[in-house]
């Protein structure tokens, strides 16, 4: 089939044989009218991403970009939003030349309406996934950059490759730590699959900050209650911080609220106290922000969330039976991590609230003795 490119060019052929390489490449993040992303299989390595190739046969990277997504789907690109541009680690076997360190990546988003029709390229069949399926193909690599599952297992049932988990958390597509993505990046430059005969059959652990990081494919009864109860135990955190920040909210703002009464019913006060006194006003309102930021809802900017938020981002009732039928305990876990992450971040905002007004009440011990 021959396929033409948005602007008009004729896409350059594949080929499989090693090329020299100018070490550029061309990912684009395509989504569809429902928000799902668009998914090959990779045909050089184990791994799944987004419509991806060199740039060097097409010219300038929007033109490339515009070119290989016409060739991977057979879809004409209509505006294109650059994303991201800079270096990313990994090997390239495929390039001729000592340097396969790693590739200068152009990062563009579109979004394409129509069916798919996938060239041999391809490779995959092309799936459309949802946000949540995404960030789970984004697990399975952290987990096979942690030395939880083998070569062999990854290559069985691929997660995201490596260097699109970097990638997509730039587009904030997905969410990962930066020691995940840390392990990412050094699994992206290691070398290519042992064979089959010499993978070991069960997962090695590997050191991670001077700690060995292993976990069993299935807690017990006894683990399985105590990831339960970290649930809940976290859930409730959340609960008291909210409480305890609002209270800090209701003295800071009758706080703020009378001495900036007072502050203008009172001019005849020294500038000593009433700058003070402005002072301690200004704290109180800074205070009373950063208390108000403790109980505003928090929402992802990105990732599916956990709970009723990423049940609220599935299209129906069928997706939602299939994000329940993941592995609970995996599920879990994970909610725990991003409810654990939001408790902190809840914490040191509600202690930066609680400073500040201690801050206040100085500025106003201040301002009344010099207006004694």
């Amino acid at each position: 089939m021959h396929i033409t490119a948005a602007n008009g060019t004729t896409p350059a052929p594949a080929t499989t044989s090693l090329t020299a390489c100018e070490h550029r490449s061309v990912g684009v993040i395509v989504q569809d009218a429902a928000g799902q992303y668009l998914m090959f299989e990779q045909a050089t390595a184990p791994g799944i991403a987004p419509p991806a190739g060199h740039l060097a046969p097409y010219g300038e990277p929007e033109q490339a970009a515009r070119a290989l997504v016409a060739e991977q789907t057979g879809l004409i690109v209509g505006h294109l939003t650059p994303v991201t541009a800079g270096w990313r680690p990994g090997r390239y076997d495929r390039c001729t030349g000592v340097d396969r360190s790693g590739h200068y990546w152009h990062l563009f988003q579109t979004t394409l309406t129509g069916e798919v029709a996938p060239s041999v390229r391809a490779a995959g069949r092309p799936r459309w996934l949802m946000a949540h399926q995404v960030q789970a193909l984004a697990y399975r690599t952290v987990d096979h950059a942690h030395g939880l599952i083998t070569d062999e297992q990854f290559a069985a049932c691929p997660g995201l490759a490596p260097v699109w988990v970097d990638l997509l958390a730039t587009a904030h597509v997905i969410v990962i730590d930066d020691l995940d993505l840390a392990l990412v990046e050094d699994l992206a430059t290691r070398p290519p699959l042992t064979p089959a005969s010499e993978t070991p059959t069960q997962a090695v652990p590997v050191a991670v900050s001077g700690t060995v990081r292993a976990r069993p494919d299935r807690l017990d009864e006894h683990g399985a209650a105590e990831l339960l109860a970290e649930t809940e135990a976290v859930r409730t955190e959340l609960a008291r911080t909210d409480a305890k920040a609002a209270t800090v909210l209701a003295f800071a703002g009758t706080a703020f609220s009378v001495l900036a009464a007072l502050s203008v019913l009172a001019p005849e006060l020294a500038v000593p106290a009433r700058v003070g006194l402005a002072g301690a006003v200004a704290l109180l309102g800074a205070s009373s922000a950063v208390a108000l930021g403790v109980i505003r809802p928090s929402l992802p900017r990105s990732g599916p969330g956990t709970g009723f938020v990423a049940h609220a981002a599935v299209r129906d009732a069928e997706e939602l039976l299939a994000v329940l039928a993941d592995d609970p305990q995996a599920r879990r876990a994970r909610d725990i991590v991003h409810l654990s992450r939001t408790a902190r971040a809840k914490y040191r905002r509600l202690r930066l609230a609680i400073d500040l007004a201690f801050a206040a009440l100085a500025a106003l011990a201040v301002a009344a003795v010099f207006a004694l």
